[in-house]
């Protein structure tokens, strides 16, 4: 009697059709925009290739997929959702019928942690003497802010600056989510962690600050502050916890500082507004501010100082700035420029020993 051989079906996997593009290093971003329209952001552009998906139930496989492992779900009842893929890359679905295009999903690819400082120099993102300035003041122990727009490569400048660090330092880190890659021993990682389905079990920032201040950190690094938990870094800087880096949305370094004082708003209505600008002033340092200019190309736009109070105002001053200096080939032609101003801070840098020559500061001919 001959019997049947069984033979296995194999399902397919979901995410098959977007491994081509998680494996391309120069996709950064994949923009899905129903399951006809597929775009991917490719070395600074954005472009229209092909579409992986024949139907709209193979879309919402991907999206299923991705949610599942995390304890989510995908549908009316929760049409908007943060997600992310295995290594990190942040993933956002917008689902029908909140979405009239069919299923929408956008996904950044974590690239932070795999540049560093030699490949932005290379890239023309910053210059060496910038480089230098902000390793001294992560040696110096000074609190940076690092601002900037949406894919500004902000993230990536935090990244760069925190593995600055020294390896012998306990750094505790927060963020929203996984994407940044320090590579230090003593590394502790906090994550902040939605409400469940029925309301529940929700961990916010300011919960990790709270939490952080308590384990006896040498660091604080923030990859994203929004809302009121920069009341108490502000507060953990002015207390003792110094060296210090946050990341936060801004349109400009003073733009930053408007939000900063926003923020305190939201944890402490009623403290005076002077209060506020005091302990911004006393609490931050350096604004690292970067920018997408519309060439997709991104660059660190401003190395600015701040000075302290001045008639009520905290002062800014800027050390560093790039300026265009022309337009060739669809790229952006520019070089950075040292403005003149030597850093108040310059005797806490020297106090630690680095030898960082004044010279850096000589503005150069245009």
């Amino acid at each position: 009697m001959k019997t049947k051989k069984t033979t296995k079906v194999r399902k397919s996997n979901p995410l098959s059709a977007i491994e081509p593009f998680l494996a391309d290093a120069k996709v950064t971003e994949i923009l899905i925009n129903g399951h006809e329209n597929f775009q991917v952001a490719k070395s600074g552009k954005l472009m229209d290739v092909p579409s992986p998906f024949k139907t709209e139930a193979e879309l919402v496989a991907l999206i299923q997929a991705i949610a599942e492992p995390l304890g989510r779900v995908a549908d009316e009842s929760h049409p908007i959702l943060d997600l992310r893929l295995q290594d990190g890359s942040r993933v956002h679905v917008v689902m029908p019928p909140i979405s009239l295009n069919g299923p929408v999903v956008t996904i950044r690819k974590v690239v932070v942690g795999r540049l560093s400082a030699k490949d932005l120099v290379e890239f023309g993102a910053v210059s060496q003497e910038i480089i230098d300035l902000l390793k001294a003041c992560v040696q110096a122990r000074l609190n940076i802010l690092v601002a900037g727009g949406a894919s500004s490569g902000r993230t990536t400048i935090l990244t760069i600056l925190a593995n600055m660090i020294e390896d012998d330092e306990r750094i505790i880190l927060l963020q929203s989510q996984d994407e940044v890659f320090i590579k230090k021993p003593r590394l502790i990682k906090l994550e902040t962690r939605p409400a469940n389905v029925d309301g529940r079990g929700e961990i916010t920032m300011r919960q990790l600050v709270a939490s952080a201040v308590n384990l006896i950190p040498e660091r604080i690094v923030t990859t994203d502050i929004a809302g009121g938990e920069a009341l108490e870094l502000l507060q953990a800087m002015n207390s003792g916890h110094d060296g210090c880096m946050q990341g936060m949305h801004a349109n400009s370094p003073f733009d930053a500082l408007v939000r900063l004082e926003e923020m305190v708003g939201y944890a402490n209505p009623s403290m005076p507004t002077l209060s506020v600008r005091s302990l911004i002033s006393s609490a931050i340092d350096l604004i690292v501010y970067v920018e997408r200019l519309r060439t997709g190309q991104r660059r660190i736009m401003k190395v600015t100082e701040v000075t302290g109070l001045t008639d009520s105002v905290v002062a800014l001053r800027d050390i560093f700035e790039f300026e265009q200096l022309g337009y060739q080939n669809g790229q952006i032609e520019g070089d950075f420029f040292a403005t003149g101003n030597i850093p108040k801070f310059m005797d806490r840098i020297q106090e630690v020993g680095i030898d960082l020559p004044l010279s850096i500061f000589t503005p150069k001919t245009k």
